[in-house]
C-alpha cells in the first residue's frame, strides 16, 4: 500500500512524506497531549516499525520524513525522538542511510511543547538533524522561535555547514518536482481540479468502498422510506459551506425519507444536548444517531449506552471508527463511515435506505468490538 501511495503521488507531483518515524503504531498515547513511550525493542523496530521507510528508501520512493513526537527506548530512552540526534541522525541518517529531506511534527503540540519549550524544542530538532521545523503559530511564537534559531546559528550551536546542507536539501526537493519552474500549461485552479467529474466519480466510489454494515443483528436496514425517523447529529469540525456543513447526513436522509426530522447537538452533549434527546426519542420508534470520535473531544458513548437500554426503540448508530471509543456496548445496528466528509455521509445515507450497497471491509483478523 505505501509503495503504490508513492508511487502515484510522485506520478502527481506530490511529495509525500512518511510518518510518523520512527513508527508509532505501538502506543495509545495522543502526541497533541501527553509524549507517547513507543516501548519495543531494537530488534523488532528494525523489522517490523521501520519496514515500509526501509523497501520505500530503497526504491527511492520516500523525499521526505516526518519524525514522531514519541520516545523510543531501544534508541533513545530519554529525548523525544523529534529532537534525539541518535534517532534523527544516527538512525534515520546513517543507519538507513536517507538523503532525503526531514521534518518535524508540529512543534506547537503539547506534549514536545510543555517538554521542552517551543522555541528550545525547534532549536534541538535542528540540532539532532532536521532540515524543516514545522511551527503551527501565528502568535509570538513564531519570532521567538526565529530568534532562538538565529541565535543557535550565531553561537555555532547549529554549524553553518549544517544549515547549509539543510537549506540545499530542501532547495534541491522543490528543483526535483519543478518548483521553480512550473509549466506553464498546468494552470488549473484547484476548484478546477476538485470539481473535475472523473476526481468526483473517484470520491464516490472511494467512499462506497468505505462504509461498512458493522452490525445489523435486528435486520433494521434497510430503513424504511415512509415512517417517521429521527436523525440525532453532532457538530463536527466541517468548513460549513455549501458542500460540507452540520446536518449534512440529515439532508441526505431527507432525500430517501421526507417524514426524516433532525436534531442537532454539540460534538460533546451537554445537560442541554442530553434533555433535547431525552425528550425527542419519546417520538419516534427508529432514531439514526451519530457518534463519532474526534480527537481531544470526549464522546458521548456512555449516554449512548443508556439510551440502547430501551429496546422498545430501534436505533442505528452511525460512526467513524471501529473501536469502542466511538461503538456504544449493545449497540446492535451499527454503520461504520471510516470518514465524514460529504462523499462518505452520502454514501452511508445511502446504505442506510438501500439504495447503495456499502462495499467496506475490515481487514484486521480479531472481529472485537464488530462481532
Amino acid at each position: 500500500y505505501a509503495e503504490m501511495s508513492c508511487r502515484g503521488f510522485r506520478d502527481g507531483g506530490l511529495v509525500a512524506t512518511g510518518k510518523h518515524f520512527p513508527g508509532r503504531g505501538a502506543s495509545a498515547g495522543d502526541a497533541h497531549f501527553e509524549i507517547p513511550v513507543v516501548n519495543v525493542d531494537k530488534d523488532t523496530l528494525l523489522h517490523r516499525e521501520l519496514l515500509p521507510y526501509q523497501v520505500l528508501f530503497e526504491k527511492g520512493l520516500l523525499p521526505a520524513v516526518m519524525v514522531a513526537h514519541s520516545v523510543f527506548p531501544a534508541i533513545d530512552g530519554d529525548d523525544v525522538a523529534t529532537v534525539s540526534k541518535k534517532v534523527v541522525t544516527g538512525l534515520l541518517r546513517e543507519k538507513l542511510q536517507f538523503d532525503g529531506v526531514i521534518c518535524t511534527d508540529s512543534m506547537t503540540m503539547g506534549g514536545i511543547a510543555l517538554r521542552y519549550g517551543v522555541s528550545g524544542a525547534c532549536v534541538r530538532a535542528l540540532e539532532a538533524g532536521a532540515d524543516l521545523v514545522l511551527l503551527k503559530a501565528e502568535n509570538g511564537l513564531v519570532g521567538e522561535t526565529f530568534h532562538a534559531v538565529k541565535h543557535a546559528a550565531e553561537t555555532g550551536e547549529i554549524g553553518e555547514k549544517d544549515l547549509d546542507e539543510k537549506v540545499g536539501r530542501v532547495l534541491s526537493l522543490k528543483y526535483e518536482y519543478g518548483m521553480f519552474y512550473p509549466d506553464p500549461e498546468n494552470t488549473e485552479s484547484p476548484e478546477t481540479v476538485i470539481r473535475n467529474r472523473g476526481i468526483v466519480e473517484l470520491s464516490r466510489l472511494t467512499a462506497k468502498k468505505s462504509v461498512l454494515v458493522a452490525r445489523d443483528r435486528k435486520k433494521l436496514l434497510p430503513l424504511t422510506r415512509s415512517g417517521k425517523i429521527l436523525v440525532i447529529e453532532q457538530i463536527g469540525k466541517t468548513p460549513n459551506d455549501l458542500f460540507w456543513h452540520p446536518a449534512l447526513l440529515y439532508e441526505n436522509c431527507a432525500r430517501y425519507n421526507g417524514n426524516a426530522d433532525y436534531l442537532e447537538t454539540t460534538f460533546t452533549y451537554d445537560p442541554e444536548d442530553r434533555q433535547n434527546i431525552l425528550d425527542a426519542v419519546k417520538d419516534y420508534d427508529t432514531i439514526v444517531i451519530t457518534s463519532y470520535y474526534l480527537r481531544g473531544r470526549r464522546s458521548n458513548v456512555e449516554f449512548i449506552s443508556r439510551l440502547l437500554q430501551d429496546k422498545t426503540k430501534n436505533y442505528v448508530v452511525v460512526t467513524n471508527t471501529p473501536y469502542r471509543i466511538s461503538i456504544p456496548d449493545g449497540a446492535d445496528t451499527v454503520v461504520l463511515t471510516f470518514a465524514t466528509s460529504p462523499r462518505n455521509i452520502e454514501s452511508t445515507a445511502g446504505t442506510l435506505f438501500g439504495e447503495i450497497r456499502p462495499e467496506g471491509e475490515w481487514p484486521l483478523q480479531y472481529r472485537l468490538p464488530l462481532e
